[in-house]
């Protein structure tokens, strides 16, 4: 069964209230990224920078400098536990292990490259975000499930929050 898809009337609210949004990551942010780090990164690949967010949350707990080492021998790196298997890939546009743990704006911009590649593979939806944390597969099916949900109940508070700030105004 796949996951339902993510609203478009929350994708419509993201290019609406992009203001509204940036206003309150600046107050959600409690990282030495910057707001304008997230929008970016968001434009530039279709998605809501409040998903990137959420996914940082469940991912590193908004630590630049968390580190997992994972059973299959990859590790995960800094802000978005971007997984070393990566770094071939990104050495050739000049990324480095090091640039993703000390510059959290590299990290957001590539785990939202990551997400978009999985996004145009699963489409806009929880799986593709799912597949951010467990990859693709139908052997993986259960753990992606089981990740987007962690997400989503973030997602949600993110939402509910931009939302709640957007009648104060």
């Amino acid at each position: 069964m796949s996951s339902p898809p993510i609203s478009p009337l929350l994708r419509h609210l993201r290019l609406r209230h992009a203001c509204a949004a940036a206003a309150v990551l600046v107050a959600l942010v409690s990282t030495p990224a910057r707001a304008d780090c997230w929008d970016v990164a968001a434009d530039r690949y279709g998605l809501d920078p409040l998903l990137l967010y959420a996914i940082a949350q469940v991912e590193s707990n908004l630590d630049v400098n968390a580190s997992n080492v994972n059973r299959n021998g990859t590790h995960d790196i800094g802000l978005m536990q971007i997984n070393s298997a990566h770094l071939p890939t990104l050495a050739r546009y000049g990324l480095t292990e090091r640039r993703l743990r000390e510059d959290a704006c590299a990290s957001i911009v590539t785990g939202a490259w990551i997400l978009a590649g999985f996004v145009r593979q699963y489409g806009y939806g929880w799986e593709a975000v799912g597949a951010y944390n467990a990859g693709s597969g139908e052997a993986r099916a259960t753990l992606r499930q089981r990740y987007a949900d962690k997400v989503r109940k973030r997602y949600a508070v993110l939402v509910a929050e931009r939302e709640r700030q957007m009648t104060l105004r």
